[in-house]
């Protein structure tokens, strides 16, 4: 099952859809709307769901820490909204995960170790929020990183030597940041 957007036009709270009607939705595509208030926990019942995208609306609040029950998640797209809080530790649980993007939020705290477990994802967006500290000095683990965008944070300290060890590293973004040292070889 599948729910998309389609111009919907769609306004309101997610927490009054019962999400346990669709034990089969795969996909739940929400872009481009005006819906609003925080992601409700009981989003972690889509345990099927491999496709989510609640980007480009008017979410606020932390993100869910039942967000790491979404064990066949591919892709989460929540950027373009307000959410703040940290990164869940729990978004380390998502093994099948190959796209994160979390763009343009009001995001702090540190880059979460466990995010050091999706051994799968290829593109990690955390650009344009508040996020601190250094970036994982481990950050060499996710062999299948493609495009890792961290721009526009409150990054400090240098550049993980690991970070040599991404061969599949098309795009590395790091402008606006606290970084100080050289980009290592």
């Amino acid at each position: 099952m599948t729910l998309r957007e389609y111009e919907l036009k769609l306004s309101g709270k997610l927490h009054n859809l019962n999400f346990f009607y669709f034990p089969n939705l795969i996909t739940l595509d929400l872009r481009n709307n005006s819906l609003y208030g925080s992601i409700p926990s009981h989003i972690g019942n889509l345990s099927n769901l491999n496709f989510l995208d609640l980007s480009h609306n008017n979410f606020s609040g932390n993100i869910p820490l039942e967000i790491g029950l979404l064990k066949s998640l591919y892709t989460i797209s929540l950027r373009y909204n307000s959410i703040s809080g940290s990164i869940p530790r729990e978004i380390g649980r998502l093994s099948t995960i190959s796209h994160i993007y979390f763009m343009r939020n009001n995001l702090t705290g540190p880059i979460p170790i466990e995010i050091l477990n999706l051994t799968k994802l290829h593109h990690l967006d955390l650009a344009g929020n508040n996020i601190f500290g250094s970036i994982p000095s481990e950050i060499g683990r996710l062999t299948s990183l493609s495009i890792l965008l961290l721009n526009q944070n409150h990054l400090t300290g240098t550049i993980p030597i690991s970070i040599g060890d991404l061969q599949n590293l098309s795009q590395f973004v790091l402008v606006d940041n606290r970084l100080n040292g050289s980009i290592p070889k």
